[in-house]
């Protein structure tokens, strides 16, 4: 899930649906989590109040992810 404040709504039902039928929960957020950082089972936030590096730095991170999964 991302939410670049961690507090957007529609981001917050679909954890909470994740959540109750079993899914492990991911969560990307900004600022200082949010209402985010509680819902999912592991979150990385990115400790700034700037919305475009909280942004680019989620880009970066998905970026990484996925060649990690391309190399294996």
């Amino acid at each position: 899930a991302i939410s670049g404040s961690g507090n957007s709504e529609n981001v917050l039902r679909a954890v909470r649906y994740a959540n109750e039928v079993g899914c492990v929960t991911i969560g990307f957020a900004g600022f200082e989590g949010g209402k985010l950082r509680e819902l999912v089972q592991h979150c990385v936030v990115i400790p700034s109040d700037h919305m475009g590096r909280i942004e680019d730095m989620h880009l970066i991170l998905q970026h990484m992810i996925c060649y990690y999964f391309m190399e294996q």
